[in-house]
């Protein structure tokens, strides 16, 4: 559910050609494990300390137009939005904590 923020600003035309590529590929036969909070996790969820899950955080009842294509401030925010710049680069995309906190930042863009 890690993308659920990126693809709440994608424009209903791509979050549909997104759809109907995933329809074209044969699906694949595994079994997804359930998920398992451990007794602390459900204590810190249910007492609102971990914050929203993803798909709470995000509006369900916006429908995104996607500005035109090309060089422009707008397409820009738009790629940024959908594209999990900030996990990396930050909120302010100067910059965030890499991974392995023992390596460098990722830059600032």
């Amino acid at each position: 559910m890690i993308a659920v923020p990126s693809t709440a600003h994608l424009s209903d035309e791509d979050l549909g050609a997104i759809i109907a590529y995933l329809k074209t590929i044969p699906p694949v036969d595994h079994t997804i494990r359930p998920r398992h909070f451990t007794p602390l996790a459900k204590i810190l969820l249910a007492a609102g300390m971990l914050g929203k899950l993803p798909a709470e955080a995000v509006s369900h009842d916006v429908h995104v137009t996607a500005p035109a294509r090309g060089v422009s401030p707008e397409y820009g925010a738009y790629l940024v939005n959908t594209n999990d710049c900030r996990v990396c680069h930050g909120q302010n995309l100067n910059g965030g904590p890499y991974p392995d906190r023992r390596s460098r930042k990722f830059p600032q863009i």
